[in-house]
């Protein structure tokens, strides 16, 4: 009992854990994780979440809107009702199936794998990344990586691309059939260019 400590004030209760513990709450609930010293796992939440330190890893299979600002492990997330908001990954961070913005403002430290975002898209990644995105009307998606780029693009995408710099270039295409150094900018359109994909990358893509 020493370990845990429950407060309730009116609609909002203070959940307190010093080993490990598991907690069912209403799935419209929402959430605010201050600090976790440990891993992490959310399941079929529908509510906001707000997630401020996650020592270890988070893994999050289901929420409404969400806001994390570090994460010191590894982040995987799958089904999230409205954008996803992160400030920090020390590891590296999976993300899929985001139904509004999947937005990373200070950066991922190891790997990014992003695919089946609604909105738009920013991140900026130490390590490799890899994009399977469907380019929606108006969308912006703007990447800088400091690895490799791998980037898989429906074939009806409709999208402007504009590669800033990188290593080596291979685009295969419809339309558009490359092969060529990156130390110069690089822009194709694909179909009547909708969508914007911003890519900067020390490596290849």
């Amino acid at each position: 009992e020493d370990n845990l400590s429950i407060e309730q004030q009116e609609d909002t209760v203070h959940v307190r854990c010093y080993s490990d513990c598991k907690v069912s709450i209403p799935r419209q609930a929402t959430v605010i994780i201050e600090a976790a010293y440990s891993n992490v796992t959310i399941k079929g939440l529908e509510g906001e979440l707000t997630v401020q330190e996650a020592h270890g890893n988070l893994i999050l299979h289901g929420a409404g809107p969400t806001q994390i600002q570090t994460v010191h492990g590894d982040l995987v997330v799958k089904n999230v009702a409205g954008d996803l908001k992160v400030s920090s990954v020390d590891g590296n961070a999976t993300a899929r199936d985001i139904q509004g913005d999947f937005i990373v403002s200070d950066g991922i430290r190891g790997n990014l794998t992003l695919s089946d975002v609604s909105g738009n898209a920013t991140a900026s990644v130490d390590g490799n990344t890899t994009l399977s995105l469907d380019p929606a009307p108006g969308e912006n998606y703007d990447f800088t990586v400091k690895g490799n780029v791998l980037c898989n693009l429906t074939p009806d995408a409709s999208v402007a691309v504009h590669i800033a710099r990188a290593g080596q270039v291979t685009v295969k295409s419809p339309g558009v059939d490359l092969n060529e150094s990156g130390d110069e900018p690089i822009e194709f359109t694909l179909g009547d260019g909708d969508a914007t994909l911003k890519i900067s990358a020390d490596g290849n893509v």
